[in-house]
């Protein structure tokens, strides 16, 4: 079950507990950088309430393009949540080619596990059977 974490005009978290997965979601432009601390806060809530392991699937359908500053921003979550337990990132890729490109190089840059969807069951599909695969690698070893 997912729980509402977040309801900015901007952007939408949800956590499922259960799957140990996070839900981002972008929902308009976003330029604000007062609202980033916000943002951050929230993930720091969850990352202090979710297990190691944990995955995303990024809703970047409606990502605008970012501004240096909200670009610089984003590369310092993803490198937080990577030090904080991240398993793996799916993301749903933006309309915009531009926004998409920006987001490659910001994962890029972090080093951060990431594939690329259309769908949300495409991303979640990939999700869980990712992590079913772990699970058997790791009970082998």
């Amino acid at each position: 079950m997912k729980i509402e974490i977040s309801d900015s005009i901007y952007y939408s978290l949800e956590v499922n507990y259960s799957k140990n997965r996070v839900y981002f979601s972008i929902l308009q432009k976003w330029d604000g950088i007062e609202e980033f601390d916000t943002f951050a806060a929230e993930w720091k809530e969850i990352i202090s309430k979710i297990k190691i392991d944990f995955t995303i699937v990024c809703d970047f359908r409606l990502m605008p393009l970012l501004s240096k500053p909200m670009e610089a921003l984003f590369s310092q979550m993803q490198t937080y949540v990577i030090e904080n337990g991240l398993c793996y990132i799916a993301e749903l890729t933006a309309e915009n080619d531009i926004s998409n490109l920006q987001m490659a190089r910001i994962s890029e840059r972090s080093n951060v596990p990431i594939s690329r969807f259309k769908s949300k069951e495409q991303a979640e599909k990939f999700l869980d059977q990712f992590l079913e695969e772990c699970k058997q690698i790791k009970t082998k070893i």
